[in-house]
């Protein structure tokens, strides 16, 4: 008798609760259900009263789940809007619409973690709970718009990476993209870019299939060939092409552009006017990292000392120390002769090398020369050497060096460097079709 009772008692609260929600009619709404990664992102519970707390949950599907969460306390009318509102806690602070996206950690204690994965698409449930009661749930699908570009590898004589292009005849307006020190490419960034109107090629120069392995006497003749055939590819708008780089990568695409005259605009992210020694096998590194008809160009050496294994490394520091040489005269890319406007992307915080620094004397070099086309300087407080794509979590930990084992710290914080990734791929997107666009001939 007495277990009867506590079944109806129960039954009876459970009642209240349904009824409680379905009388104020609490609505999760997430849109857009399906969109690209980078479009902008909608979270809004309704039907709540004024100051009731509810917290809101996403989590990224897949083998190696990624999670996120905050609570909030609904406003004067009722209503939690990720996009005005600011957490009372949770996996992130501020307003931020992106905020459960980007503050997403993995699974496990991260202490091993890359950043999470980007596949072709990503599926991402949002859940809203009023205490322990599921008041809804939504899912939205994140693509790099599969549905919207082509994809086709490149094997031509010696060149080697991918070639994306916006699905259509064209002709379109090309980008030439470089990875930094990891070398490869990253097929993600390059597809999404061209999802908003671009060819892009995402183009290997060492460490990828049978490549060099090492960013080591590379030579420029190399990607003088990359530019002549990408001219000649179907539907490409051979007067309309630009180059964006990463890190070293950057450094590279500086150097490309002044020259190669054929690239009309240049975007580094964490740049360097200057060159610098390789990358190869043996450090301390002392060699050249390009070449040009088969001699190495002048380059600085990081003067940095040895380092025990394991040991956590910030290395601006030796880079500045390297800024002292008197090589720099002969080290300095000469940028002054790109032949187009320039963007330049920098954190105020990086630990791999002091990228505002490098940036703010290129723009220096370019004003003093009285570069012909327009330069701009982007640069972010609190933001690392790292970046991430928006609505992509922003996770990163020190990262083994391959040649000696130390821990390579790249600096920024979280928060940070979300928002000024969002911000700084969207703006290379306008600098990227403002510059390509006023290229007549």
């Amino acid at each position: 008798m007495l277990a009867y009772f506590v079944m109806r008692l129960l039954f009876a609260s459970l009642l209240v609760q349904l009824y409680a929600v379905a009388a104020f009619g609490q609505t999760l709404v997430v849109t857009p259900k399906k969109a690209l990664l980078d479009a902008p992102i909608s979270i809004k519970v309704t039907g709540l009263k004024p100051g009731q707390a509810i917290d809101l949950r996403a989590q990224l599907q897949g083998p190696r789940p990624w999670s996120s969460s905050a609570r909030f306390l609904a406003n004067a009318k009722g209503v939690v809007d990720v996009a005005e509102l600011a957490p009372q806690w949770g996996t992130y602070a501020g307003v931020s619409a992106s905020g459960l996206f980007w503050s997403m950690y993995p699974a496990d204690d991260g202490s091993q973690s890359v950043p999470a994965p980007l596949e072709l698409s990503r599926t991402v449930e949002v859940a809203a709970y009023l205490g322990e009661q599921l008041l809804g749930r939504e899912t939205i699908v994140q693509t790099l718009g599969g549905e919207v570009t082509t994809r086709t590898p490149v094997e031509h004589s010696r060149l080697r990476g991918v070639l994306f292009k916006p699905v259509g005849a064209g002709p379109f307006p090309a980008v030439i993209e470089l990875q930094g020190s990891g070398g490869g490419i990253s097929e993600a960034r390059s597809r999404l870019l061209a999802a908003h109107g671009f060819a892009v090629l995402a183009l290997a120069y060492f460490a990828y299939e049978d490549l060099p392995r090492t960013l080591d006497s590379i030579p420029l003749e190399y990607f003088e060939t990359a530019i002549t055939w990408l001219s000649g590819q179907p539907g490409i708008q051979a007067n309309q092409m630009a180059v964006v780089g990463y890190s070293r990568g950057a450094e590279l695409a500086l150097l490309l552009g002044s020259r190669f005259p054929q690239l009309r605009a240049v975007v580094g992210r964490s740049p360097s006017g200057f060159i610098w020694s390789s990358l190869g096998s043996n450090p301390p590194h002392s060699g050249p990292a390009w070449t040009w008809q088969g001699l190495p160009l002048p380059y600085l050496k990081d003067q940095r000392g040895g380092v025990p294994a394991g040991q956590l490394v910030a290395r601006t520091p030796s880079f500045l120390r390297s800024l002292q040489d008197q090589a720099t005269v002969e080290a300095r890319i000469p940028v002054e002769k790109i032949n187009g406007p320039i963007l330049l992307l920098s954190g105020q915080d990086d630990e791999l090398w002091p990228s505002s620094l490098l940036s703010e004397m290129i723009v220096q070099s370019l004003k003093e020369r009285r570069h012909a086309f327009p330069v701009e300087h982007l640069s972010y407080p609190a933001v690392g050497h790292l970046w991430t794509l928006p609505n992509a979590p922003s996770f990163f930990v020190p990262r083994p060096n391959t040649n000696s084992g130390f821990l390579l710290m790249f600096g920024g914080a979280r928060r940070e460097t979300a928002l000024a990734s969002q911000d700084s791929w969207f703006k290379t997107i306008a600098f990227l079709r403002s510059a390509l666009s006023q290229i007549k001939n």
